[in-house]
């Protein structure tokens, strides 16, 4: 459950992180007329939905190199961002083995109708809060994925404040034919007055892992 502080005003924020919104929101195509709008709130002491969850988002998902983004757009026009490590497998020779590749620790392997992302990270930011862990999930051609297990490595940084009470918080290990399998991270959350619970899910199914990040 979200909670803002009554008081909370312009004197409460930071430039540090006054400035890592605005560079955040650069560098994820908020537009320069929206970000002036968002900084002018900030600046009187109204914090971007993006951390307060005040409004839903639209997401949009799409591969970038080894890593597949999803970008989040709120009803005030911040972002939260989030990102799976899946490095597109390459195959020895005219084989059907996957040719082990690796980026950052994340590895795939197998064969073209199995493959395995070995030591993955899922990730999320809105700037002021960044989170993540590692998992390992496997793409079945012309059956069920899987996630392989519950997650390790995690990490949560809320910058200023505090991300505390971290854990797994559920996990559907296999997909089915209704429903793909996820494994979700929950953590508590406090950045200048905005209090809440954090969630970072990662969902892998229909041969594809997509990830979302979301403050509230």
């Amino acid at each position: 459950m979200l909670v803002l502080a009554p008081n909370l005003s312009a004197n409460a924020t930071t430039p540090s992180l006054r400035d890592k919104f605005q560079s955040f929101w650069t560098d994820h195509g908020v537009k320069a007329n929206t970000r002036a709008s968002l900084l002018k709130a900030y600046d009187a002491g109204q914090m971007p939905d993006a951390v307060t969850g005040k409004s839903s988002s639209t997401d949009v998902t799409k591969r970038v190199g080894d890593y597949v983004v999803t970008t989040s757009t709120y009803a005030d026009g911040s972002v939260s961002v989030s990102q799976v490590q899946a490095p597109l497998p390459t195959y020895a020779g005219t084989s059907s083995r996957v040719k082990p590749m690796a980026i950052s620790g994340c590895s795939t392997g197998g064969t073209s109708g199995h493959i395995t992302y070995s030591n993955c990270y899922v990730s999320g930011n809105n700037a002021a809060i960044t989170v993540g862990f590692q998992t390992s999930f496997t793409y079945v051609q012309g059956g069920y994925d899987l996630i392989e297990n519950k997650g390790k490595n995690s990490y949560q940084q809320c910058a200023p404040g505090q991300c505390t009470d971290p854990i797994f918080d559920s996990w559907r290990q296999y997909e089915t034919a209704s429903a793909k399998a996820f494994l979700k991270y929950r953590f508590n959350y406090s950045v200048l007055g905005s209090t809440g619970t954090g969630f970072l899910q990662l969902t892998v199914g229909d041969t594809s892992a997509s990830s979302k990040f979301t403050a509230p």
